[in-house]
């Protein structure tokens, strides 16, 4: 498919079946602005160094202060090894890695798993060439005014939206083996009060060349949509949001979910993120709304807090 529309992110598939990089230089997606950030130092710079900081980084897991929190991480930690997105090694000779702490990180009523590889130097070792492009709100507003400004007066009053949250996003992705070979995670089991350090297969939450890697993807994603599909919408890491006409909205989804189950790609279909069609469009922390204004003369939308206004 992205043959067919000359996608210019050439060896992106060849890489996902490599698995993905997370050290040394990444590979272009030729999709986006330059944007140079070189890796600070290489691997075997920063293998020296962790034969030093490695036990500390234990030390700071089995100290952990919450215990209601680390046992939520240790719970998700098992799904993971029950997933194989993770695995564990009871023989790591530590000072041949380098290592990242697991934690957890709390929003809201929900704790996110996040592996710091910043703190063991893995992060470091990472280079990107290009400024990679997510699609906010900004964007999604532009279609609505572009919509406003060129269709008839009465063309946003059937508009409808919604978006689509992908389930486990980064972890649908493998990583290189080199890079699995590199780099272990130290996880704290409040079970047995003790470190224990996990190998990794998924792409993790934390590493800078995850989300890198899993933005060419979701790009790539996006732009099917757009050119194979003619979709309305729009790309924010995991989140699609889209328009579409009422009359054609269920058209829409079909679409968006036959693609999404063609190319592999897990959405959620249950619970609070499968959400229906509606004037109200809940996105990236964000209302907008899309009912049309009973002000005579003007055509007003919600956005947040506060009103824009678009002459008819």
């Amino acid at each position: 498919m992205l043959q067919q529309f000359d996608y210019p992110d050439k060896t992106l598939v060849d890489e996902i079946i490599r698995g993905f990089p997370l050290s040394g230089w990444l590979l272009k997606s030729n999709f986006s602005q330059v944007g140079l950030k070189r890796p600070a130092q290489c691997t075997e710079a920063a293998l020296k160094v962790a034969k030093g900081i490695n036990g500390g980084i234990c030390k700071q897991v089995e100290t952990n202060g919450d215990p209601e929190l680390a046992e939520e991480v240790w719970k998700q930690t098992q799904g993971e090894l029950s997933d194989r997105w993770t695995w564990l090694d009871e023989e790591c000779d530590t000072p041949k890695h380098l290592l990242a702490k697991r934690s957890g990180l709390r929003q809201g009523a929900k704790v996110r798993l996040i592996s710091e590889c910043t703190i063991g130097g893995f992060n470091s070792t990472c280079g990107v060439s290009e400024r990679l492009r997510v699609h906010a709100i900004d964007e999604l507003a532009s279609y609505i005014v572009g919509c406003l400004t060129n269709l008839t007066e009465t063309s946003m009053d059937e508009v409808v939206g919604k978006t689509c949250d992908l389930k486990s996003a980064y972890r649908q992705y493998e990583v290189r083996k080199l890079d699995r070979d590199l780099w272990w995670l130290v996880g704290w089991n409040p079970h047995v009060q003790k470190v224990r350090l996990l190998g990794i297969n998924a792409l993790p939450f934390g590493a800078i060349g995850s989300h890198s890697t899993f933005l060419r993807m979701s790009t790539a994603v996006w732009s099917l949509g757009i050119k194979g599909l003619r979709l309305c919408w729009t790309s924010f890491f995991d989140d699609y949001t889209s328009l579409s006409r009422r009359s054609n909205s269920k058209s829409a989804e079909v679409y968006a979910e036959c693609l999404s189950q063609m190319l592999g790609i897990g959405f959620a279909t249950e619970g609070k993120k499968a959400v229906n069609w509606a004037t109200k469009i809940k996105a990236l922390g964000v209302v907008l709304d899309l009912a049309p204004s009973a002000e005579p003369g003007t055509d007003q939308r919600l956005v947040s807090h506060g009103y824009w206004k678009c002459a008819p």
